[in-house]
């Protein structure tokens, strides 16, 4: 099923769809082995722990405590095997950014060493079998949730919560700059971003835009955020990176990368979390009564 939810039908069904698809999505991505797999799988957990919040106060606090728990614990699981690849992706974003640098000859090899870790299974999830299981047990139980409420009053605490988390980690990014909270902040955005992949049939056209928008400060911070991984490889394992020489210019370049990415997420940041949190939640809910209504 699809990650969103029809104004005119039955909310609590829908979500109960939603969730299951997720958790049967992830088990095939996780089934295939592969590094898309693996990256597939944990953008299907990071949209399911986003719905969860959602409805936290629907499911009830110790079964959503449970879930959020459960998933995250199969998330970490996944994520180092999502760092190989992501540290390609990152130097490939490097070379578009900065040909006259990393386009060079010389850097070429770079790439890949970087590549080779991938090849080599560095990170791979261990014991795929178990992540299997606890995925369909997972499952098995959405199947049964009982959700309290109907309507768009499902959504709105988790709503409110969610703009309001985002617009907090905001003001920290402002005062207490750091990867720390530029890391935090990322995660409020991507949990908003999905909530209005969730919510967007109550107006298709303004949900997308908005969407597409976190979307692209969401890539924003995590391009900074895999910057600061590299940063971290390039200290913990230099032979990576070439000679003395060459591994200055690369944290320079990497540097000043992520001064333009600091800046470019801020700046669209302070419009996408200019609203107040009640009125953000109050126009939402406008917009689903008015698709009720169509």
């Amino acid at each position: 099923m699809a990650f969103s939810i029809n104004p005119v039908k039955c909310s609590s069904k829908q979500l109960r769809r939603v969730a299951r698809g997720r958790l049967d999505k992830a088990v095939k991505a996780v089934q295939s082995g592969s590094s898309e797999g693996v990256h597939d799988a944990r953008k299907r957990l990071k949209e399911l722990r986003a719905l969860l919040r959602l409805v936290r106060e629907p499911l009830g606090a110790a079964r959503f405590s449970a879930l959020n728990q459960r998933l995250g614990d199969t998330a970490r699981q996944l994520s180092s095997a999502r760092d190989a690849v992501a540290m390609v992706e990152s130097w490939d974003a490097l070379v578009r950014h900065e040909p006259a640098r990393f386009a060079a000859a010389a850097m070429a090899s770079v790439r890949e060493r970087l590549q080779a870790r991938v090849s080599a299974g560095v990170g791979q999830p261990p014991e795929r079998d178990s992540l299997i299981a606890a995925l369909q047990q997972t499952a098995t139980e959405v199947a049964e949730w009982r959700i309290k409420g109907k309507g768009f009053s499902l959504f709105e605490e988790g709503l409110l919560r969610s703009y309001r988390a985002g617009r907090a980690a905001l003001r920290r990014v402002r005062c207490e700059p750091g990867d720390e909270a530029l890391h935090d902040w990322r995660k409020r955005v991507k949990d908003h971003g999905y909530h209005a992949r969730l919510l967007h049939q109550a107006w298709p056209q303004h949900c997308n835009s908005w969407h597409a928008s976190l979307s692209l400060l969401a890539e924003k911070l995590g391009d900074y955020q895999d910057l600061s991984v590299m940063q971290t490889l390039l200290a913990e394992q230099p032979e990576l990176f070439g000679d003395v020489l060459m591994r200055a210019s690369i944290a320079e370049g990497i540097s000043h990368r992520r001064v333009v990415l600091h800046h470019e997420a801020l700046d669209l940041g302070r419009r996408l979390y200019a609203e107040k949190p009640s009125a953000l939640v109050a126009r939402w809910a406008l917009y689903w009564r008015v698709a009720r209504r169509a």
